[in-house]
Protein backbone atom coordinates (compact mmCIF):
# COMPACT_ATOMS: atom_id res chain seq x y z
CA UNK A 1 0.00 0.00 0.00
CA UNK A 2 1.30 3.21 -1.27
CA UNK A 3 1.12 6.47 1.37
CA UNK A 4 0.34 9.71 0.93
CA UNK A 5 3.71 11.73 0.61
CA UNK A 6 2.34 15.04 -0.29
CA UNK A 7 3.22 18.40 1.68
CA UNK A 8 0.92 19.04 4.49
CA UNK A 9 1.01 22.78 3.38
CA UNK A 10 -0.71 22.41 0.29
CA UNK A 11 -3.94 21.94 2.08
CA UNK A 12 -3.56 25.39 3.52
CA UNK A 13 -2.20 27.14 0.88
CA UNK A 14 -5.27 25.96 -1.19
CA UNK A 15 -7.56 27.28 2.06
CA UNK A 16 -5.52 30.96 1.38
CA UNK A 17 -6.39 30.79 -2.02
CA UNK A 18 -10.25 30.01 -1.69
CA UNK A 19 -10.43 33.23 1.00
CA UNK A 20 -8.03 34.98 -1.15
CA UNK A 21 -10.39 34.35 -4.47
CA UNK A 22 -13.52 34.66 -2.52
CA UNK A 23 -12.42 38.03 -1.15
CA UNK A 24 -11.17 39.56 -4.14
CA UNK A 25 -13.97 38.34 -6.47
CA UNK A 26 -16.88 39.54 -3.96
CA UNK A 27 -14.97 43.12 -3.30
CA UNK A 28 -15.13 44.22 -6.61
CA UNK A 29 -18.00 46.40 -7.58
CA UNK A 30 -18.85 45.95 -10.55
CA UNK A 31 -19.62 42.69 -12.52
CA UNK A 32 -17.26 43.73 -15.13
CA UNK A 33 -14.65 43.68 -12.55
CA UNK A 34 -15.77 40.86 -10.69
CA UNK A 35 -15.18 38.68 -14.03
CA UNK A 36 -11.89 40.14 -14.69
CA UNK A 37 -10.52 39.05 -11.19
CA UNK A 38 -11.46 35.64 -11.97
CA UNK A 39 -9.79 35.73 -14.68
CA UNK A 40 -7.05 37.29 -13.44
CA UNK A 41 -6.84 34.31 -10.96
CA UNK A 42 -7.59 31.47 -12.97
CA UNK A 43 -4.45 33.31 -15.26
CA UNK A 44 -2.15 32.71 -12.64
CA UNK A 45 -3.16 29.18 -11.43
CA UNK A 46 -2.30 28.61 -14.82
CA UNK A 47 0.93 30.28 -14.73
CA UNK A 48 1.96 28.26 -11.52
CA UNK A 49 1.40 24.87 -13.09
CA UNK A 50 3.13 26.30 -16.32
CA UNK A 51 5.89 27.00 -14.05
CA UNK A 52 5.64 23.44 -12.51
CA UNK A 53 5.86 21.69 -15.43
CA UNK A 54 8.85 23.55 -16.99
CA UNK A 55 10.75 23.03 -13.21
CA UNK A 56 9.80 19.57 -13.45
CA UNK A 57 11.00 18.24 -16.65
CA UNK A 58 9.14 14.53 -17.22
CA UNK A 59 5.17 14.08 -16.38
CA UNK A 60 5.21 12.98 -12.74
CA UNK A 61 7.56 15.35 -11.58
CA UNK A 62 6.45 18.12 -12.90
CA UNK A 63 2.45 17.04 -12.36
CA UNK A 64 3.41 17.18 -9.18
CA UNK A 65 5.15 20.62 -8.78
CA UNK A 66 2.25 22.37 -11.07
CA UNK A 67 0.07 20.93 -8.59
CA UNK A 68 2.17 22.52 -5.92
CA UNK A 69 2.94 25.84 -7.60
CA UNK A 70 -0.88 26.06 -8.92
CA UNK A 71 -2.06 27.10 -4.92
CA UNK A 72 0.62 29.66 -4.02
CA UNK A 73 0.58 31.38 -7.70
CA UNK A 74 -2.97 31.61 -7.55
CA UNK A 75 -3.10 33.34 -4.34
CA UNK A 76 -0.12 36.21 -5.46
CA UNK A 77 -2.99 37.11 -8.03
CA UNK A 78 -5.79 37.09 -5.93
CA UNK A 79 -4.56 39.55 -3.33
CA UNK A 80 -2.92 41.40 -6.46
CA UNK A 81 -6.65 41.76 -7.25
CA UNK A 82 -7.54 42.62 -3.86
CA UNK A 83 -5.10 45.89 -3.89
CA UNK A 84 -6.56 46.76 -6.75
CA UNK A 85 -9.97 46.44 -5.81
CA UNK A 86 -8.80 48.96 -2.99
CA UNK A 87 -7.24 51.25 -5.16
CA UNK A 88 -10.23 51.46 -7.32
CA UNK A 89 -12.24 52.18 -4.60
CA UNK A 90 -10.37 55.16 -3.65
CA UNK A 91 -10.41 56.64 -6.72
CA UNK A 92 -12.75 59.77 -6.62
CA UNK A 93 -15.32 60.03 -9.56
CA UNK A 94 -15.04 62.93 -11.54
Amino acid sequence: MQTNTGNPANGVFLAVLIGLALLAILGAKEPKWKLINVLIIVGFMALGMLIGFLIGGNTATGGRLSAELMAPVGAVGAFACIRRNKRRAKKVPS
